[in-house]
């Protein structure tokens, strides 16, 4: 699990340093941008879509504390095609390490349960 964990935060790296190359500034805004709605946001990149309060507003969940117009605001810049394929790659190279973690904790779970009841 050590080794799937250091990847999954190479991985976190590699995706902050893009943002940050690209001047796109979710980190202001967003405590983790790994979370759904900052997940949610990052698609909207990859997926070349608009960035507006419209396109905005269906990624945020209830708890975000920063408002369509300020995560917009963030989101100004823009990524160039190789950029939106490098961060597509990563994300779904971190969400393969994330289910791989929460399958592998599930299995010890389970393991602990079964054995020493």
């Amino acid at each position: 699990m050590r080794s799937y964990k250091q990847r999954q935060t190479q991985v976190k790296n590699e995706i902050h340093n893009l943002l940050q190359r690209a001047n796109i500034k979710l980190t202001s805004y967003l405590s983790d941008i790994f979370s759904k709605t900052g997940q949610a946001l990052l698609k909207l990149f990859i997926n070349g879509e608009t960035i507006n309060v419209e396109s905005v507003i269906p990624c945020i969940q209830k708890r975000v504390k920063a408002s369509p117009e300020e995560l917009v605001e963030a989101m100004e810049e823009k990524l160039s095609l190789e950029d939106r394929f490098l961060l597509d790659q990563s994300l779904e190279e971190y969400q393969m390490y994330q289910e791989l973690i929460e399958k592998l904790t599930d299995e010890i779970q389970h393991y602990i349960e079964k054995e020493f009841p």
